[in-house]
């Protein structure tokens, strides 16, 4: 079996391979038919040969790999009916896009080809063909190399044949593919379609001969005209598809930064009500150290009382005592003016007479020196300093004390 394609299908279903982002699959659509090949050799006259050709004319793509069936190859047929709707009776086969990959059919793969046969009703069963792309790419990205491999298969434990395919208007196509097998330019492109329908009269009579050759010229510029206008469509939706692409990466940064700044403002309230829990204890802790403190302060300042109130009584027994010899010295005190005992005044009035008590002092060694016949120059200076005079003692009877003259 011969599996033909056109030029412009290829290419789409390349362009469609290369804008994936992973690993795509999708439905071949076309149809299958047989011819008699004669052939005449030197050796024998003639020799006959039958073919069969499957033609693809365009196929259904699919975004994502597992989109009609599961990971053990079961079909999906809710999803089958959905995605093929009138164009099941088209499908002639399947094909799958894998990168950086040998192309050998996955036993899984084997399994959704032969579901999809029962599936669709497909026959002959060997007729139904799988493509296998697998691509790869130059050290700097310049070149995209793309590898295929066509097989089928009769039955599930069957082996897979290889098949070769052929592209139909790479050639000289005026005296084979055109002229003998018209089908291979037929798409199920409804434009295409409606345009054909429209010159239908004008080549074919009733009888179904083709008539006024000439026409020719006017349906190929009509396919031009719709050919711009479907190129102006279709760069028009690819602007959109850009712009809209460039959005929808935006709107996904800005879903990250969201996500961070929400992480970011988690994490400061984690913190702070770590923080505060921590110092919630602290406060806590202090407040416990700070009883505890007070009743230890209060238990001391008890026994400093009991204390205080035992070296109170003592103090003013021993405060009497000093009182009472104070007043017993201060009473005994010499008087050298006349030579006699004097009583002086007690302890309580000495402070107030301490500066007459020093001038009695110096008028009573001016009359000793006097009586003595000495010289003013030689006479000795028993005067108390004035510092000495002024002087805050204890008591009185200390300070005549120190401040005798000795003879």
């Amino acid at each position: 079996m011969e599996v033909r394609v056109s030029g412009p299908v290829l290419s789409s279903l390349f362009l469609e391979l290369a804008n994936g982002k992973g690993d795509l699959e999708g439905f071949l659509l076309g149809d299958t038919s047989g011819r008699t090949v004669n052939t005449i050799s030197d050796s024998s006259s003639q020799h006959l040969s039958f073919e069969r050709i499957a033609t693809i004319q365009g196929f259904i793509p699919r975004e994502r790999a597992f989109s009609f069936y599961d990971s053990v190859g079961s079909i999906d047929k809710k999803k089958i009916e959905i995605l093929l709707g009138k164009n099941k009776e088209n499908v002639i086969g399947w094909y799958r896009y894998r990168r950086n990959t040998q192309s050998f059919v996955s036993m899984r793969e084997r399994h959704v080809h032969h579901n999809l046969i029962r599936e669709i009703n497909f026959t002959p069963a060997k007729e139904f063909v799988f493509i296998i792309f697998t691509a790869s790419t130059s050290a700097g990205m310049s070149v995209h190399s793309f590898d295929y491999n066509i097989v089928s298969s009769s039955h599930v434990m069957g082996t897979f044949t290889n098949h070769e395919m052929k592209v139909v208007n790479l050639g000289d196509t005026c005296h084979s593919e055109y002229r003998l097998q018209p089908e291979t330019i037929r798409t199920p492109s409804k434009v295409f379609t409606d345009v054909i329908n429209i010159y239908r009269e004008d080549f074919i009579d009733k009888d179904g001969c083709l008539q006024q050759p000439l026409a020719t010229h006017s349906m190929c510029i009509s396919l031009m005209t719709k050919m711009k206008e479907l190129l102006t469509e279709v760069n028009n939706s690819e602007s959109t598809v850009g712009v809209m692409t460039e959005q929808v990466q935006m709107l996904r940064e800005n879903l990250e930064q969201k996500k961070r700044e929400i992480c970011i403002k988690l994490e400061q309230k984690r913190l702070l009500e770590q923080h505060e829990v921590q110092t919630a204890d602290l406060i806590q802790i202090t407040q416990d150290s700070t009883k505890k403190t007070e009743k230890q302060m209060s238990k001391s300042k008890q026994k400093h009382a009991g204390r205080s109130g035992a070296s109170k009584t003592h103090s003013h027994s021993h405060r009497r005592e000093v009182e009472h010899m104070d007043t017993s010295t201060s009473n005994n005190l010499i008087d050298f003016s006349d030579g006699m005992n004097v009583n002086r005044p007690s302890h309580k009035t000495a402070l107030n007479q301490r500066q007459s008590l020093g001038n009695d002092y110096q008028n009573t060694r001016k009359d000793v020196a006097a009586s003595l016949d000495v010289d003013d120059d030689e006479t000795q200076d028993y005067s108390l300093p004035d510092d000495k005079c002024n002087q805050g003692v204890s008591t009185l009877g200390e300070q005549a004390l120190l401040d005798s003259p000795t003879y």
